[in-house]
């Protein structure tokens, strides 16, 4: 069978039409793949950098370490009970905070260590009280704040009243843990 000269045309024109829709469709594909590829590529591109980054850090952050660990050696240790007490007291006057009240609270025995606690009553200005806290955070062995409560006194508001819980490890040895 022949085909005229309309037919060819018609049958060249869907074949052209279905030859563009396939490579449409395929590219389509494609470049869907592409773009998911180039931003998987971006995305491990920035972790190689930041890793590239921390790894250039790394003679700062072994510095950083030596210095903790220096810290934790000339750090003062207690032995008991009464150690902690007076090193809550040297701090609180040194910082300014005046202690009223001192309740040690019984020691908890875990495995290898042991826990002190202490609830202590005390007044400080604001400024007083963040330079206390910030040297039991820094110049202490291993003592944490579990609670702290603060008011305001009646007859001057610019002097806090609060309350304040610290727990501190100690090994069974009777020294501060680190």
């Amino acid at each position: 069978m022949t085909l005229n000269q309309r037919e060819q045309i018609l049958v060249g024109a869907i074949a052209g039409l279905a030859l563009l829709f396939g490579t449409w469709a395929a590219g389509s594909a494609l470049a869907g793949r592409w773009q998911e590829q180039t931003r998987k590529i971006a995305s491990r591109q920035r972790e190689l950098d930041s890793m590239r980054t921390a790894i250039q850090s790394r003679p700062q952050w072994l510095a950083r370490a030596e210095e903790l660990r220096q810290g934790l050696r000339r750090q003062q240790r207690f032995e008991q009970m009464s150690d902690l007490l007076k090193q809550l007291e040297d701090i609180g006057k040194a910082a300014g905070v005046v202690i009223s009240a001192r309740r040690p609270m019984p020691p908890v025995e875990h495995g290898n260590y042991r826990e002190l606690a202490v609830q202590c009553s005390f007044e400080a200005s604001i400024q007083s009280l963040v330079q206390f806290l910030f040297a039991l955070q820094t110049e202490t062995a291993l003592i944490n704040v579990e609670q702290l409560q603060l008011a305001p006194r009646p007859d001057n508001i610019s002097i806090l009243r609060g309350d304040i819980q610290v727990r501190a490890l100690i090994d069974r040895t009777g020294k501060a843990s680190s």
